[in-house]
């Protein structure tokens, strides 16, 4: 787990400005990036910013791509372009929707978090997903 350090404190403050409405709770250690979405991530197993990275690209990518918290699809289509900006933002890449669908069906939901590390690790390079390079 991060120790309330600069390092936990910088990483917290990398996300809220990442993400327009999201919030760190401190009392279950959760960054919610989305509240209508329940899009959160819980960081009390985190050892550094690959950790928190990793997080991001497995427990956000399904929502970038395919969440429907509304009812009308519209706000949907707006959800999820803007979830997709603020994972952006916080990773500094430019992933497309169809990028993150990728990302979703190979690392979403942690299903290979070796494969989510050498992601990271490597750039966040897609293509090295969609062509099994890893």
């Amino acid at each position: 787990m991060f120790s309330m350090n600069n390092e936990f404190y910088n990483a917290v403050c990398e996300l809220e400005r990442a993400f327009y409405d999201g919030y760190f709770r401190f009392s279950s250690c959760e960054f919610i990036a989305h509240t209508k979405g329940n899009v959160f991530i819980s960081l009390a197993d985190c050892q550094d910013r690959d950790d928190v990275r990793a997080l991001v690209l497995e427990w956000m990518s399904r929502d970038a791509c395919k969440g429907q918290p509304y009812s009308q699809e519209w706000r949907n289509k707006q959800f999820r372009r803007l979830l997709l900006a603020e994972i952006n933002s916080y990773l500094g890449q430019a992933f497309t929707e169809k990028d993150m669908e990728i990302i979703y069906q190979k690392l979403g939901n942690a299903i290979n978090h070796d494969l989510t590390m050498r992601f990271i690790k490597n750039g966040m390079n897609v293509y090295l997903l969609e062509t099994d390079n890893y």
